[in-house]
């Protein structure tokens, strides 16, 4: 069978079986210790790769999830050794896991380890070591930073947003039309603020006939408005920084799909079609980029349910099969269904509530007062935490830095730090990461020569950057 096998639990004899096989690879790699180095002399017949959610800084109060992917690229079904195992702040050396995987011709499998970061306190480093039957060794290192908290999240805005249409011409309150320079320098901005991971919302706004944000071959016929590869920059510049980057699929032209196409096949065959096309030429273009974290899928939905069922997981289950180890996230409404079965029936890795504080949302009503919906985000939040507790996803916040004066919904501007900070107070104490929409325009450096967001994205910067250092110094982070 081709494709993702995802390893959860075997029946007792295939364990036995496996047990087997995998001490008769450790006899043989034995026997083979004094034979030259495979790994450089002979052509690996599988590969793997490990991801770790949350990517970066975490509290003493999450669980985090390490996941393996094997890929076997021979013809024939074949069984590795994984060894997993976290080198303590102290320098010992724990082993966490060490299991057996057979991955058929093809093929690949998914292994998940969950690890309480209660007992880590420090500046650990997880090893991944995966053995083949010819002792070939593929292995992997994942820093672990862990750091006593009062949260659950680190009370900090880890992970920044970003809109690609920020970069067009006359976007926003821009001085001059932006450079692929302003660019790095905005994601450089980021990460001196402890922004450690970035989400590109869409690489695309064909449905605002804007084109596509980076060079395609696929969808040449939508012309972009922007000048330079707006997708390649962030991952390089991220790459160059250390950073990791979760890349969204945009929404094509069907900006409504998750609300109101769940019953229209065509709709859904048509999106999932664009979708994968977009996903396989990203691939293509960036998979070398080391900041490629993950996916993010761009379309929005309240009912997580149905919106699962009709997209989400068949798109999901499309992008396994590049990397499988590679997460998958979404940013549900302000007003998410979550009905019995709805996170257990959806097949996506981390679910980033929006906050919806920006327009003061209320159930089906933006009410332009964010003091409105800051007021309600206690009980909000801790629906959440009740929804996603016994579940395998992960639970962030997407909190937005944004406000609008109505009475239409538009002209966004960058709220003062103080009622960020209210948010920040309220869902730190629920989520396991804080992320924040959105970055470009609504943060911005007094370095920054291209003025995307005016004087208000400066002062919000500055005063966001005092808080970082003064959080920087209390947590005793380096």
């Amino acid at each position: 069978m081709n494709g993702l096998e995802k390893f959860v639990c075997r029946s007792p004899w295939s364990v036995l079986r496996l047990s087997f096989l995998a001490i008769s690879f450790y006899v043989i790699q034995n026997c083979l210790a004094e034979q030259p180095n495979k790994e450089s002399k002979e052509k690996p017949t599988f590969s793997s790769s490990m991801t770790v959610i949350p990517p970066a800084l975490v509290s003493d109060k999450v669980e985090i999830e390490i996941r393996v992917a094997v890929r076997n690229h021979s013809t024939t079904s074949t069984i590795v050794n994984l060894v997993l195992s976290l080198e303590m702040a102290d320098g010992e050396i724990r082993p966490l896991v060490g299991t057996p995987l057979e991955v058929n011709a093809h093929g690949q499998e998914l292994f998940s380890y969950r690890l309480s970061t209660a007992d880590y306190v420090g500046d650990n480093k997880i090893t991944c070591r995966v053995t083949g039957p010819e002792g070939l060794v593929q292995s992997d290192e994942w820093p672990l930073s862990v750091v006593a908290c009062d949260s659950i999240a680190v009370p900090l805005l880890q992970v920044g947003w970003i809109d690609p249409g920020v970069m067009t011409p006359d976007a926003l309150s821009q001085r001059r039309p932006p450079t692929e320079q302003d660019l790095r320098d905005a994601i450089d901005s980021c990460y001196k603020i402890g922004m450690t991971s970035l989400i590109i919302s869409y690489p695309e706004a064909v449905y605002l006939n804007n084109g596509m944000y980076y060079p395609s071959q696929v969808f040449e016929e939508d012309d972009s408005t922007v000048s330079f590869d707006v997708v390649g920059t962030i991952l390089n510049q991220a790459s160059k920084n250390g950073q990791h980057v979760i890349v969204g699929l945009g929404r094509g032209p069907d900006l409504l799909l998750t609300w109101t196409g769940f019953d229209d096949r065509e709709r859904n065959e048509a999106a999932l079609a664009h979708s994968m096309k977009i996903a396989t030429e990203l691939w293509a273009l960036y998979k070398h980029e080391p900041s490629f974290y993950g996916w993010y899928l761009s379309h929005e939905a309240n009912d997580i349910a149905q919106a699962s069922k009709s997209y989400y997981n068949p798109i999901t289950k499309f992008l396994r099969t590049f990397e499988a180890d590679k997460p998958v996230l979404i940013s549900p409404s302000g007003t998410p269904l979550l009905p019995p079965g709805a996170l257990e029936d959806s097949d996506v890795d981390i679910i980033a509530y929006q906050d919806a504080v920006g327009s003061g949302y209320v159930p089906y009503e933006n009410t332009f007062d964010p003091q409105r919906r800051i007021e309600t985000l206690e009980e909000v939040y801790s629906t959440y935490a009740n929804a996603h507790r016994g579940t395998d996803k992960h639970l962030w916040t997407n909190l937005e830095i944004w406000q609008m004066d109505g009475p239409a919904y538009g002209n966004s501007y960058p709220p003062s730090f103080d009622r960020v900070f209210q948010q920040l107070e309220i869902e730190k104490k629920y989520v396991d990461v804080i992320s924040t929409y959105t970055v470009l325009g609504y943060m911005e450096s007094p370095s920054a020569e291209v003025e995307l967001g005016g004087p208000k994205a400066v002062k919000l910067y500055d005063s966001y950057r005092e808080y970082y250092l003064k959080m920087k110094k209390k947590l005793e982070l380096k």
